[in-house]
């Protein structure tokens, strides 16, 4: 293996080559740390061994530094890594520079908090098993150790990562990445590639079994391998091709690792749902205020991480196409869950890190604390409105509560938001932010419609309208609604009606005249637009 191929790979896939660039296609066979930095080092170097040094002992001899570059070099070592550079030596004196290129000596700097280790096992692997088939029971043997071990997700995937020797990524099937090596700007790429390759209908699970990501200028393309089991999806794995690979050899290496990230993934699968069902079971009980206590509340609230002391205002964000539950609107949740959920608790948490959110099958539900301004509040839900508008996947419809003095009045915010956000629908339209204190007096009138005497009253009122239109198969009654809609703008109403302004105001002369009385004028117009509006809810 030459020693360029090295810096495609594990630790050094960040360093950088500091000087004798000239030497890369030096063979590499070995690799080890150099402890003792002296001319003696001479008795026990290795031909074509790399070498691996921080230079603490030495770090201010500079004649002592250049000694051992030119012992390493005449002794036929490939070239020397520099670690931690930032912490012990700080920069490289420029005669040692000008040393290495005259000799054609590579000097590797190493990403300052990389250690030898993660330089160390991705190479010693690939020169003990070139070939991954090779491979497939030792990984699957470390990794079963690694698995019943207290270790976090993230470092057994990076110690799978390292064991391997490749540029990877792993990720859920909602996307989130679980661990990965690779910068931030190859990692938007990856996760956005698979939201768009995969849409938001069901995977072709059966079939689908890797597709390649092609990568921008001479940069190395990307295997997407899909990690299967049993017929069901578990996540991703995003190999990055290094000069040479063949289709056959990276497919070769995902198909080893599949089962250890299968298992792996079904394990955290398990957990997360586990945590899902017991946040879902908080919040059904905080929307009813279930609980045997406040303190009780606020005890289950600290469990999930939420503070709920400071909450002042409760947002929900209707889901408009999500309202009935055929195979369509499950996948559509999916997609919701998969492409929308992360992009607004980015825009919920960017805000406060103490705002709460909570996804509920059709809805967005999102608790305001007092580290968010009521215009900042205002800027959260016109920005997750603009989100779902520039999409077209489903309109929604937000309502803001009135403000809360205590915490123990979520479920009547709830209410209050979830209710406006529906009445806004109606009179505003979609897309739209309706905020609980300007339209609630029209909430309360909708409650109206549970007084049998008050719907009486109303039908008594609009009664002679229904008459004529039954009889006549006029629509007097819509055009009253879309006068009053129009703040009786003559032209607006009647090109909202598709009729003639002379017509609308036959139909409004004719209104008043059925009537007996200027229905459309104080104050017998708040009368008659109350009638309309909760005759229109019945």
């Amino acid at each position: 293996m030459q020693l360029r191929e090295v810096l495609s790979f594990g630790g050094l896939k960040t360093a950088t080559v500091a000087a004798g660039i000239d030497g890369l296609d030096l063979t590499i066979e070995s690799v080890s740390v150099l402890e003792i930095a002296e001319e003696s080092i001479s008795s026990w170097t290795l031909n074509n061994q790399l070498y691996i040094t921080s230079f603490y002992a030495i770090c201010d001899d500079i004649e002592m530094q250049k000694t051992v570059i030119r012992t390493l070099s005449r002794c036929g070592c490939c070239g020397l890594v520099i670690c931690h550079i930032e912490y012990v030596l700080h920069q490289i004196d420029p005669s040692i520079i000008n040393l290495c290129n005259d000799l054609h000596f590579p000097l590797i700097i190493a990403n300052t908090d990389t250690s030898f280790i993660e330089i160390i096992n991705p190479i010693y692997s690939r020169l003990s098993n070139p070939d991954p088939s090779t491979k497939e029971t030792l990984i699957r043997s470390d990794f079963i150790d690694l698995l019943t071990s207290e270790r976090s997700t993230s470092e057994i995937l990076k110690a799978l990562a390292f064991k391997v020797g490749y540029a990877i990524s792993f990720l859920d099937i909602h996307f989130n990445f679980l661990y990965s090596n690779k910068d931030e700007i190859q990692k938007e790429r990856e996760s956005l590639y698979l939201k768009e390759a995969t849409g938001w209908k069901s995977m072709d699970i059966p079939h689908l079994h890797y597709c390649i990501m092609e990568s921008p200028g001479n940069a190395m393309p990307t295997m997407i391998y899909y990690i299967k089991k049993g017929g069901n999806l578990f996540g991703f794995i995003c190999i990055e091709f290094q000069p040479g690979d063949t289709v056959e050899h990276v497919l070769a290496i995902a198909d080893t690792i599949n089962l250890p990230c299968a298992l792996l993934i079904n394990k955290i699968q398990k957990i997360s749902r586990v945590e899902a069902d017991y946040q879902q079971t908080f919040f059904s009980d905080l929307l009813v205020w279930n609980f045997r206590s406040n303190e009780t509340a606020l005890a289950r609230a600290k469990e999930l991480g939420y503070s709920l002391l400071e909450i002042h205002h409760v947002i929900v964000v209707n889901l408009n196409a999500l309202q009935a539950a055929s195979e369509k609107e499950r996948e559509l949740v999916n997609y919701i869950q998969r492409w929308f959920l992360p992009n607004v608790e980015q825009i919920v948490q960017s805000y406060s890190h103490e705002n709460i959110l909570h996804f509920r099958s059709d809805i967005f539900l999102i608790l305001i604390s007092n580290q968010t301004s009521e215009e900042q509040m205002y800027q959260i839900a016109d920005r997750i409105v603009q989100l779902f508008a520039n999409s077209k996947v489903t309109s929604v419809s937000v309502g803001i509560s009135m403000p809360m003095k205590k915490f123990t009045e979520i479920p009547r915010a709830y209410n209050e938001a979830f209710d406006i956000a529906i009445l806004g629908r109606t009179l505003l339209g979609m897309n739209q932010v309706a905020n609980f204190e300007k339209l609630g007096m029209l909430h309360h009138l909708k409650a109206m419609r549970n007084s049998s005497h008050i719907v009486y009253l109303c039908q008594q009122i609009v009664h002679p309208l229904q008459v004529y239109d039954e009889s006549k198969n006029s629509e007097l009654v819509k055009t009253a609604h879309v006068l009053f809609a129009c703040n009786l703008d003559v032209q607006q109403s009647a090109e909202k009606l598709h009729i003639h302004r002379n017509t609308l105001l036959y139909r409004k002369k004719l209104i008043q005249d059925i009537m007996g009385y200027d229905a459309f004028s104080l104050p017998y117009s708040y009368n008659f637009m109350a009638a309309l509006f909760v005759i229109d809810l019945q």
